[in-house]
């Protein structure tokens, strides 16, 4: 059984034991659309990043830690599937400024995030600010 399979064994069983608002099943979505991304499956990585997003913000609100790790997912995935920068960059930055907030520059996820946000200005053609915020993950 490949890596594919097994994961969405997996969402199927935390969806029928846990629900589909667990933090579990979350995260389990959550792996399925980025193995998705992976393969290049990118219409069906962004619709299940989207529920995702939209499952953990309901269930465990906009500023954690996971919720903002969707973000970012989805921003990623935005830029692959259809060069969708501009609003790879609004989910981006709502990550990337409650991180700020509730984090230390140097925290991994807060040096994740700004190394996106780097990727969608140096995609958008912005390489001088680019640059500037790739300094700051430095």
């Amino acid at each position: 059984m490949d890596a594919e399979n097994l994961l969405q064994k997996s969402l199927i069983l935390h969806e029928q034991v846990l629900g589909s608002s667990h933090p579990e099943t979350l995260r389990s979505m959550d792996n399925l659309a980025w193995a998705w991304s992976k393969q290049r499956k990118l219409v069906e990585a962004e619709f299940l990043a989207r529920e995702t997003l939209m499952g953990r913000e309901q269930a465990l609100g906009f500023n954690h830690p996971d919720t903002l790790l969707s973000m970012n997912n989805l921003s990623v995935i935005l830029i692959e599937e259809k060069g969708s920068v501009e609003e790879a960059e609004i989910f981006c930055k709502a990550s990337l400024v409650v991180q700020l907030r509730l984090q230390s520059p140097d925290h991994p996820d807060v040096l994740e995030s700004q190394s996106i946000f780097v990727g969608i200005l140096y995609g958008q053609g912005n390489h001088e600010d680019a640059e500037q915020q790739f300094r700051l993950v430095l």
